[in-house]
């Protein structure tokens, strides 16, 4: 059985879903001496890599970041939020910058390959890849940026069920950022940050029951 405090529950078995969203809380001051263990950062990553996406785009990377004095580095770029500095890791999420026929090329051979195709059978999906080339590079990087949102939540709820907080965080400065992790030397840009780590028994707001739209306030069924 869960062992139970005013809003905080710990489990001590895998959780379900329903579970894993109750147990989630967006940590404001997380514990720097707890590290996660790599096994539960191996299967959150893997959660964030393995997320859909329109047309199986991923127009996504994941940079890991977990040295302590990166970490320190990388706090003033994300308006000096303390749990950057804390984390025991910090994921970066970045986007596709900009979409290009290699890129598209790449995506349908490896798709071949993985699947077993003859090339020429996934002509129809190259054509239909082809047409986001279309897009205006600023309408391109609206749609990346959305789609790595997806990403996003899958790592969130990976990181709830295995118990580990999570803290994404979009009030950051994403050319410091990229600038900081050499990201601007390459196609993709920053886009959502997250702190991983264990919440500090210091942050108070952590044991507060959670403030949600009732069902009804927020779902308009058909």
């Amino acid at each position: 059985m869960a062992q139970q405090w005013p809003s905080l529950i710990i489990y001590n078995y895998p959780m379900t879903i329903t579970q894993a969203i109750d147990w989630r809380y967006g940590a404001k001051k997380l514990d720097p001496t707890k590290k996660i263990p790599e096994e539960k950062i191996k299967i959150i990553l893997e959660a964030a890599r393995k997320a859909p996406s329109s047309n199986n785009f991923q127009p996504w990377k994941i940079i890991v970041v977990e040295d302590r004095e990166l970490l320190v580095e990388l706090q003033p770029a994300a308006n000096n939020q303390e749990k950057v500095g804390q984390a025991s890791h910090l994921i970066v999420l970045a986007s596709l910058k900009k979409l290009d026929q290699e890129y598209i090329d790449y995506l349908v051979k490896i798709t071949a390959e993985k699947r077993n195709l003859p090339l020429e059978s996934l002509e129809g999906y190259r054509n239909s890849l082809s047409r986001s080339l279309n897009k205006t590079p600023e309408a391109w990087a609206a749609w990346a940026k959305q789609q790595t949102f997806i990403s996003l939540g899958f790592l969130l709820l990976a990181a709830a069920a295995e118990e580990v907080d999570a803290g994404p965080m979009g009030g950051f400065k994403p050319a410091e950022v990229d600038r900081i992790l050499g990201l601007d030397k390459t196609n993709y840009g920053s886009a959502v940050l997250v702190a991983l780590g264990y919440r500090d028994e210091a942050d108070k707001y952590a044991k507060l029951p959670k403030v949600r739209w009732s069902a009804d306030e927020v779902i308009d069924r058909r």
